[in-house]
């Protein structure tokens, strides 16, 4: 269902899935190396965190001490949901790289959200319905299903027809085309959630910035924005981000605070990724519909 209006904040609670779970609408990933990350994300108001079960394995080191350290608080575990995803198209392999990642992270206890990584329209029938299954059963104490998707026709497929409780797909300025093709078809009927991620996909630092060749009268967005951008868009419930520090956390918390973006300045970011791809700072984005 499309959201009210202004922008989430980072303590809200969204129902995820038939099981009773509640979740922010900010999914919090792989972000800087310090483990204290986690148990800051959490204090600012989230509880959602996202890690792998096996691609990008080392990357996601700090999110499991981070999440391992968090959970030595009494009574967090339960307040906390926690999203796995594997990218192997194996039903089998996908479930042993769910037990590793249990036995990895001490207090981990239980996987809330089973997800499935880059599916392909091919895939869907192979890697979606055994992980609806591990929740009907209770296995790995999974609550919610989910998955990403790189091609958005079948994220909206996935979406409409309720196929995971969480779709998760890439939007940002750079990949613009959801706009059009994407979000305004999507069924506000569906109970089905959807995250935005690479939000961050069309950002251009102060070091690139010159490069463009615009006077320093323009608008120059910080990293928060970007996140304004994806959650400026009604049919958006939340984003899967990879903050960096506290700092970064609490910049976020400040942004979401300052409203929507409005038509002319979501026009602007887009405009501006698009000025950032002719000039080089940025690479054109690979597939139409990715």
């Amino acid at each position: 269902m499309p959201r009210p209006a202004g922008l989430p904040r980072l303590r809200d609670r969204l129902s995820l899935g038939r099981r009773g779970l509640r979740v922010s609408p900010f999914l919090q990933g792989m972000g800087d190396e310090d483990p204290a990350l986690i148990p800051d994300a959490y204090d600012a108001g989230i509880n959602f965190f996202f890690v792998t079960a096996d691609l990008h394995w080392p990357m996601y080191e700090s999110v499991r001490a981070g999440l391992s350290r968090l959970f030595k608080r009494r009574g967090v575990r339960d307040r906390v949901v926690v999203a796995a995803i594997s990218y192997v198209v194996d039903p089998m392999t996908t479930m042993q790289a769910f037990r590793e990642l249990l036995a990895a992270v001490p207090g981990l206890d239980r996987i809330d959200v089973v997800m499935a990584g880059m599916v392909r329209e091919e895939e869907v029938a192979i890697r979606l319905p055994p992980l609806v299954k591990l929740v009907e059963r209770g296995t790995f104490g999974a609550r919610a299903t989910g998955a990403s998707f790189h091609q958005r026709r079948v994220a909206l497929r996935a979406h409409k027809r309720r196929v995971v409780d969480l779709v998760c797909m890439r939007s940002n300025p750079r990949h613009p085309g959801g706009l059009v093709d994407t979000f305004p078809h999507l069924d506000a009927r569906s109970p089905s959630r959807l995250y935005l991620f690479k939000s961050m996909d069309g950002f251009i630092g102060d070091r690139e910035w010159p490069r463009l060749g615009l006077s320093d009268e323009h608008w120059r967005p910080r990293p928060p924005d970007y996140y304004r951008f994806a959650l400026s868009q009604r049919q958006v419930d939340g984003v899967l981000m990879g903050l960096g520090n506290k700092r970064e956390v609490r910049e976020l918390a400040a942004s979401m605070r300052e409203g929507r973006l409005d038509a002319e300045s979501r026009t602007y970011l887009v405009d501006l990724a698009r000025l950032g791809v002719r000039a080089g700072v940025l690479a054109a984005p690979a597939h139409r519909d990715e």
